[in-house]
């Protein structure tokens, strides 16, 4: 313990007034890199409301972001993106657009965005609400712009407006999903379609299909889709076994299952070996299951929360099951398994074991920055006394994970 707190106040210190390290823009110390997998830099339980506002917040920076840069695609770079922005989103500066077919576009976008908007984001008055323009007659507007404009980059915005009136309003969204989902078939795919298959998919639960509207928003769930938190928070409806079983069944094969696996092993309630072993039936070399493994190592490191230990609220997890599991486990790339047994065998207080599996790491992954953290850590869990000798080996060890 005297250890542990000792090497966190020292990290906290030097990392408070550095540039880099250790995932500390949250306020926790992580001793991970992060990974490029959905919800991979959450370790927070996903169903709180904070955790669900920070990823809400981080979409939309995101899409606003790609949204821009299709933008100044379609735009032959002519304009920054600053002045798009404020074309775009602040309906300024419209005057610098001289395409007439994209100038239309722009004022339909304002005509319906009272329907859409959030009041969070923009207020309009009852007077305003009862002379807006009828979303039945929007729609309308919509499928013949979309008819009408030559430009594929418009029609299929327009297509995704329609679309999501319709869904807002109850105004037979599927139909008009059916009717122009041709245009999805277009080989460049956007951000747009992301939008038109999540509007898509709750169209289909909004009408009561369930088991399949679950299923197209689990296509959502890559680190290509900009969405793809939808994935995992529509899950929630899938609350029988019977609609499971169907569930599976959609499936066009075992990838697709293995990511069933993978987001209800994200549930609060999720009992994690169990979905690595059903992941591990079908692949187990499953990207899917790299990201469950991950999640739960990444989760476990909250045992070095300084505020969580300061104040005697960190929870001692038994990993004993987990560890059992794990070395029966043999895949083609042993790397993060072995680090998870390090660590966990470390909050066991197994310290032997865990510097077995420092070793295994060692011979191959010396240079590997999660392996140096995981050296340090046990290194420090070994010192007896604190000398000058100690200190400037600290100061040392301490200085090789900064320069990484």
């Amino acid at each position: 313990m005297i250890i542990r707190t000792f090497f966190m106040i020292i990290l906290f210190k030097v990392f408070l007034f550095s540039c880099g390290g250790f995932w500390y823009d949250d306020g926790r110390f992580l001793f991970l890199e992060k990974r490029d997998y959905p919800f991979a830099k959450y370790e927070e339980n996903l169903e709180f409301a904070s955790t669900y506002n920070t990823i809400i917040y981080d979409y939309r920076k995101r899409a606003k972001e790609a949204n821009l840069n299709l933008w100044q695609e379609q735009l032959h770079n002519k304009l920054s993106k600053e002045q798009i922005e404020k074309i775009i989103y602040k309906n300024k500066q419209v005057d610098l657009i001289k395409n007439e077919d994209i100038l239309r576009y722009l004022a339909f976008v304002k005509k319906q965005e009272i329907h859409v908007s959030s009041s969070f984001y923009n207020y309009y008055s009852k007077k305003e609400k009862e002379n807006a323009i009828k979303p039945e007659f929007l729609i309308e507007e919509a499928l013949e712009s979309l008819e009408k404009v030559q430009s594929n980059y418009l029609k299929k915005r327009y297509f995704f407006l329609a679309l999501r009136l319709a869904h807002y309003k109850n105004l037979k969204p599927l139909d008009i999903y059916n009717t122009y989902s041709y245009l999805l078939k277009d080989k460049n795919k956007t951000i747009v379609d992301d939008w038109i298959l999540g509007i898509y998919a709750g169209a289909l639960i909004k009408k009561g299909e369930i088991v399949k509207g679950t299923y197209e928003f689990s296509k959502l769930f890559s680190k290509d889709r900009i969405n793809w938190h939808l994935a995992f928070y529509n899950f929630k409806h899938i609350k029988t076994q019977k609609q499971w079983d169907k569930l599976v069944n959609l499936s066009k094969n075992k990838d697709e299952i293995a990511k069933l696996y993978a987001i209800r092993g994200l549930s609060k309630n999720a009992n994690i070996i169990h979905e690595l072993k059903n992941i591990a039936k079908l692949d187990i070399n499953s990207k899917y299951y790299e990201l469950l493994l991950y999640k739960a190592l990444l989760k476990s490191q909250t045992f070095f929360d300084i505020e969580n230990d300061l104040y005697g609220k960190n929870e001692k997890i038994d990993y004993t099951n987990f560890i059992d599991y794990l070395k029966t486990v043999k895949k083609d790339d042993m790397y993060l398994v072995n680090l998870t047994l390090g660590f966990f065998s470390y909050y066991q207080n197994n310290i032997k074991q865990a510097k077995q599996y420092l070793s295994i790491l060692k011979e191959k992954y010396s240079s590997s920055h999660e392996v140096q953290n995981l050296d340090y850590i046990l290194f420090l869990n070994d010192i007896k006394k604190v000398n000058s000798d100690v200190e400037k080996k600290i100061y040392e060890k301490l200085n090789l994970l900064l320069d990484n």
